[in-house]
């Protein structure tokens, strides 16, 4: 007959806790060393708990311990345990308590999995800067570097009361970052406020002198991120038992030397015919997003979830359900919102719906149709805030007002045959086709009340250059990145286009090549990532 497993009794006042005592002494250090034989009381089968915690939270502690790891699924993320579910959108105080346990009984996984649940549901605005300093308090690294992150990316939605309460020391180590993401004028704002307060409140004077010093340097060049140009590509990789597909993210960092390398891969086909054909991945500040695809086409089995990669804590996190299949949709980020065009859904139809997606909330806004669908994905761009897609003819959607606007132009929609690659500058418009041709489009826009009613497009003289590229990217500073695979080399193309006042526009570029075990890539689309090692790069010493 099989003896029963010994448990012991955890005593929190008047409360008995009753736990499997190997489990917690697999899971726990602290209670693994307690019932070592170097410790007096190791055979007790009942410890008593003298720390301030709720019972219900020593409940949830128990709870955890005595369940099972969740079976995980092939190419998804780590799963959340029954006993935490709880905490995904309420009890955050408990979620809290629960954290201190974990770090006071050294129980690991359970600090991982309660950052991952903060990372992925808490990091708000209004929590930010408390779960930064919490983070800290309780020494959990990687929760130290994402709440640093999410501060950093949503600084402008912190309470200005609650940021500028902050220790000196913390309030300088936000607005001096240089991947601060905010404009001058309320960073200006901000510092200013802050400086009323030292004035009245402190007599450190390295730190006004900081503070104006800062305020000085808001517009210098110096005070901008240091970015990755990043592409995501179609790929063949060979190993020693053969070849096989897979969705790669590769990242080009422009030092000396140059260095291109795998930043993420996205998805392995590691059995044939187990392909996610028509897969979205675009990628904004410290977050890659993978978006739908078909298991195969025609299987009518599709992803449905919406998957963000933290380049800090280097790992997926789910985010949100797609409301319906879709596969080879257009894509955009534009501020906070993820915008999905058309593709191709279930039984191969064509889809001509449009749905916003709000990153930080993961709710979803329906938009109108696109007036043209489509079966492959279209070049796509994002000019003055506004998504621009090249079908057979141009299109333009406006996320602030969502609708399409009136988009003129005196010329036959032929001109936009042939199209591979769509790259906005400025007010310009520029189209990459058949032998590496780049024509410049300008934009005239149409305002009412300054809001983008319509535009009108016509055909620039002079705004021309090559590339050997087929997919570019071009960035609000005017820097140019492509790629292009040949003879089994990859060529990533580096500059910057000029334009001048006399409407002529030139690409200035040097080439810099790779070798990698490739048999064959397909760039299908450019954007551009933070280097996630500059996190904490100051403007000011």
């Amino acid at each position: 007959m099989t003896s029963e497993r010994a448990r012991i009794t955890l005593l929190l006042g008047d409360n008995r806790f009753h736990v499997d005592k190997k489990r917690i002494a697999d899971k726990s250090r602290y209670f693994e060393s307690l019932f070592s034989h170097n410790f007096s009381d190791s055979k007790d089968n009942e410890q008593t708990v003298n720390y301030k915690v709720a019972p219900s939270v020593l409940q949830d502690f128990c709870d955890w311990i005595e369940e099972d790891p969740p079976r995980l699924r092939p190419n998804e993320s780590h799963q959340i345990k029954i006993s935490l579910q709880k905490f995904l959108s309420d009890s955050f105080d408990c979620l809290k308590q629960l954290l201190e346990l974990s770090i006071i009984y050294t129980v690991e996984e359970l600090s991982l999995e309660l950052s991952d649940i903060i990372i992925q549901h808490w990091l708000k605005p209004e929590l930010l800067l408390d779960i930064w300093k919490l983070s800290r308090d309780l020494s959990l690294t990687a929760l130290i570097d994402v709440s640093y992150s999410a501060c950093l990316e949503r600084f402008m939605e912190i309470p200005v009361d609650e940021l500028l309460s902050i220790c000196s020391k913390d309030f300088l180590q936000l607005v001096r970052n240089v991947n601060v993401r905010s404009s001058v004028d309320y960073l200006a704002y901000v510092i200013n406020e802050r400086l009323k307060r030292e004035n009245g409140e402190t007599d450190d004077s390295q730190i006004k002198l900081q503070l104006i010093k800062l305020t000085e340097l808001l517009d210098s060049p110096e005070r901008k991120p240091s970015l990755m140009h990043c592409f995501f590509a179609e790929t063949i990789k060979s190993e020693n038992d053969g070849d096989y597909n897979t969705r790669v993210v590769y990242a080009f960092q422009q030092k000396v030397p140059a260095k291109f390398g795998e930043l993420i891969e996205v998805w392995r086909m590691d059995e044939p015919g187990k392909d996610l054909a028509g897969m979205g991945v675009i990628g904004r500040g410290f977050s890659v997003y993978k978006i739908g695809g078909e298991l195969r086409l025609g299987s009518c089995k599709f992803n449905m979830n919406v998957w963000r990669y933290c380049l800090i804590s280097k790992k997926w996190y789910y985010l949100s359900r797609l409301r319906k299949p879709r596969r080879h949709m257009a894509m955009a980020l534009v501020g906070d919102i993820l915008i999905l065009i058309g593709g191709v859904g279930r039984y191969r139809l064509k889809l001509s719906s449009v749905e916003m997606l709000n990153l930080h909330t993961g709710l979803w806004i329906n938009a109108p149709d696109i007036p043209e669908t489509f079966t492959d994905v279209p070049p796509t761009c994002v000019i003055n805030g506004l998504v621009a897609i090249c079908v057979s003819d141009i299109y333009m959607f406006n996320p602030s007002s969502n609708s399409w606007i009136k988009v003129e132009h005196d010329f036959d929609s032929s001109e936009f045959c042939g199209v591979k690659c769509l790259a906005a500058y400025n007010n310009t418009l520029y189209l990459g086709k058949e032998g590496g041709t780049f024509v410049g489009y300008d934009v005239i826009w149409d305002m009412k009340q300054q809001a983008i009613r319509g535009a009108r497009i016509s055909r620039s003289k002079y705004k021309q250059f090559q590339s050997p590229c087929q997919k570019i990217l071009i960035s609000e500073d005017g820097s140019v990145i492509g790629i292009v695979y040949a003879f089994e080399k990859i060529t990533v193309e580096c500059g910057r286009l000029y334009e001048s006042h006399l409407g002529t526009a030139v690409l200035e570029s040097s080439m810099h090549s790779f070798g990698l075990p490739l048999s064959c890539l397909v760039p299908v689309t450019c954007f551009n990532l933070v280097d996630p090692s500059t996190l904490y790069k100051q403007l000011l010493p």
